[in-house]
């Protein structure tokens, strides 16, 4: 919801920042409705008019900001001052010299309808505003530290900002360029390279029969340096304690890999990509490699020298992140390779029912983990077996002596959106006891088999009406530039 309105009261502090205004419970006003709202706001003064994105009674986004009145009205900072400044004295000492300053600054307003506040925290203001000036198109380009995750593939919320933006500060951004360049990052999303060339062709040609950009080679090139067939294994299947030395350096992506890790897999010193020290000659075993985008993979090969891999992967699992660089090495067929323990069940029951979600509390009756999946899942909205996404990963609340927690782990305070039901594309969780597949005609002997892949024990099909027959169990491939073939 939109709405365009005045601080009339602060009312309550909920946290200060040594160069930010603090956030706090507001009290506002469009002359007419008066609503509480938490959340941050770059200025406190009463002239300035906001217009708001809000959800229930909190602030999302700040879309616009402008004076309403070219009178600066300090009512609300003083009484502000006057009211909080015992109780937090600290941060008050200065908060009128900084709700002063928030009031005059350009960069500040400008960047803070860009950038959302967790991230205003760590930055520079004048000088990312400065760089932005430079090019303000790098806040939704996936290769700027200046960009956010969330506007590289949203071209209408991209563009809305980016015209508020060209308002405010008076610039003239060349419109044909940003289409150009959103359509050519979001046809990269998961692909590196695209076989049509584009209308406009700034920092991209065409490389080993694709078009991509200078990026993207850049990547490619340091790829194909760090990981060659001398120096890297490859283990088809699942991690495999017989496989697996106890002293071994084990690397994933992020820390639920880890989790999924110790799935299968009890021992290891354990890194994240993000956490991984300087590694110098050492061997080090790649986890769930198929999981690992290009990004990663050259994010690796800047933490290593000398070193030896041995990559963990599987080629019937949907493939995570950008490009395919594990299935790449197995295609290319200069690599050692061997299979190894594919984790799937198979234990497989066929059901056919009128009542799904009955027939899903009826499975729901046993206490451990259960995970729906499904070509539609917003078809399922009311089925809750208590997955929840939460902090980014998945988990399962139950009840235990009369309070909620996870069953994965502890947590005084369980809560997340319902994750009950997922498409099996986007499934990246900790393996689950219990699956079941709800199936429609969209359904594929691929989609349950990827299911059998997540399922420990037991797989529910329910009213299935395709094939489910398969010779080949792999994920369709994508288009990518290999960097180990020329």
């Amino acid at each position: 919801m939109k709405w365009t309105c005045c601080i009339s009261r602060i009312d309550r502090i909920w946290e200060t920042y040594p160069t930010l205004l603090p956030r706090c419970a507001f009290i506002l006003t469009d002359g007419t409705t008066v609503k509480k709202l938490s959340g941050w706001l770059p200025c406190h003064h009463a002239n300035i008019s906001y217009t708001l994105e809000i959800n229930d009674n909190n602030i999302q986004r700040i879309l616009d900001i402008a004076k309403k009145d070219k009178r600066k009205d300090e009512q609300v900072i003083r009484s502000t001052n006057t009211r909080f400044k015992k109780d937090k004295k600290e941060h008050f000492n200065q908060y009128i010299t900084l709700a002063n300053k928030a009031y005059t600054s350009k960069s500040l307003w400008i960047l803070s309808i860009i950038y959302p506040l967790w991230k205003l925290k760590t930055l520079d203001i004048e000088d990312t505003y400065n760089n932005l000036l430079a090019n303000i198109m790098q806040i939704c380009d996936r290769e700027s530290r200046l960009s956010l995750s969330k506007l590289w593939y949203d071209k209408i919320l991209s563009e809305n900002i980016l015209k508020n933006v060209e308002r405010m500060a008076g610039l003239n951004i060349v419109w044909a360029e940003f289409n150009a360049n959103m359509d050519i990052q979001c046809q990269l999303r998961t692909d590196t390279g695209i076989k049509r060339p584009p209308k406009i062709r700034k920092n991209v040609q065409k490389y080993k029969g694709l078009w991509t950009t200078n990026a993207e080679i850049q990547r490619t090139r340091i790829i194909t340096k760090t990981f060659r067939p001398d120096n890297v294994k490859l283990q088809l299947g699942s991690p495999c304690p017989s496989h697996i030395p106890s002293d071994a350096i084990c690397l994933c992506v992020h820390d639920e890999d880890i989790f999924r890790w110790h799935c299968f897999v009890e021992w290891g010193t354990m890194y994240s990509i993000q956490n991984c020290p300087l590694l110098q000659n050492k061997t080090i075993y790649i986890g769930f490699a198929h999981h690992w985008g290009v990004e990663q993979w050259s994010m690796l090969a800047s933490k290593t020298t000398g070193c030896s891999f041995v990559c963990i992967g599987r080629l019937d699992q949907y493939p995570r992140g950008r490009g395919q660089i594990f299935r790449d090495m197995y295609e290319s067929v200069k690599f050692r390779h061997m299979p190894v323990f594919h984790q799937a069940t198979d234990n497989v029951k066929m059901v056919n029912t009128e009542d799904v979600e009955h027939f899903i509390q009826e499975i729901q009756q046993t206490p451990i983990p259960i995970q729906c999946f499904s070509n539609e899942p917003s078809n399922w909205k009311n089925i809750n077996v208590g997955r929840v996404w939460y902090m980014g990963k998945i988990r399962t609340i139950r009840t235990l002596n009369g309070c909620n927690t996870f069953y994965e782990e502890k947590c005084t305070n369980p809560h997340g959106k319902n994750a009950s039901v997922m498409k099996i594309q986007s499934y990246r969780g900790l393996p689950v006891p219990i699956s079941i597949y709800i199936c429609s005609e969209k359904t594929t002997a691929f989609h349950i088999h990827v299911a059998r892949t997540f399922t420990q024990h037991l797989l529910y099909i329910v009213n299935c009406s395709t094939c489910l027959f398969s010779f080949e169990q792999k994920a369709p491939s994508r288009i990518t530039i290999n960097p180990f073939t020329s």
